[in-house]
């Protein structure tokens, strides 16, 4: 499903804060939905999707949809414990295709195929206490989940186009199918997977603001449970 909800904003500053705020409060991120849905936050200066739920056959086509309505930029938010491998490789692309950052939220779970969605950001961003997981692609025999060769290889396909080394793969690879490898910050520099907090982003962009003269993010502005708060 994919809905779309318009946010208005009377400074520019809140496109610099947008990231903030997704990755301090989760309250725009549920685990309620079964199937993905696919959120779409329109007219403001920093566009966000929101995917949340079980991934699914389809929802690629949802999600390029939803990458129609925003245009370049913004980011893509995810809250999800997996699903289709083959529709999250897809969305994975379109991400990496257009350069958009992803982010899991601060509490929130991002694992199995979302994990590989979130590994496509051209900026990956989380918290210290994001869950961000991996495990080897399966299938079902018999009732009991079984490697899949082909998925895995298409999985390491997957990797190698997103400019990721061998030792990446093996990661995402390594966990099995009922198992969980989580991505610490400290594994996430060994392999080559590295992202910033939400204080670490904010910084970067304000070093990237001083080198062409454009104004710091305030440090003065409302906390992000009050900005969430205007969705409601």
């Amino acid at each position: 499903m994919i809905t779309r909800r318009n946010f208005h904003s009377g400074s520019r500053r809140w496109a610099r804060l947008m990231l903030a705020f997704v990755l301090c409060n989760g309250a725009v991120l549920s685990h309620s939905a079964r199937a993905a849905e696919i959120e779409v936050l329109t007219q403001v200066p920093s566009p966000v999707i929101a995917l949340r739920g079980g991934i699914e056959r389809g929802d690629a086509t949802k999600f390029a949809n939803a990458l129609q309505d925003l245009g370049p930029g913004g980011m893509v938010v995810l809250d999800s414990a997996g699903g289709n491998t083959v529709a999250a490789l897809s969305i994975g692309r379109q991400i990496r295709a257009q350069g958009r950052s992803t982010v899991v939220a601060s509490g929130r779970l991002c694992v199995s195929a979302c994990a590989l969605i979130w590994a496509a950001g051209s900026q990956r961003m989380a918290e210290e206490d994001s869950f961000i997981g991996f495990h080897a692609s399966y299938i079902y025999e018999d009732g009991k989940p079984i490697e899949s060769g082909m998925a895995n290889a298409l999985i390491g396909a997957y990797m190698n186009e997103l400019g990721y080394s061998q030792n990446a793969v093996m990661f995402v690879t390594m966990a099995p199918p009922k198992g969980i490898l989580r991505l610490t910050r400290a594994a996430s520099e060994h392999i080559g997977m590295p992202y910033r907090t939400s204080k670490e982003f904010i910084a970067y962009v304000n070093i990237a603001q001083d080198r062409h003269s454009v104004t710091r993010i305030p440090r003065d502005l409302r906390t992000p449970v009050e900005v969430v708060s205007d969705f409601y």
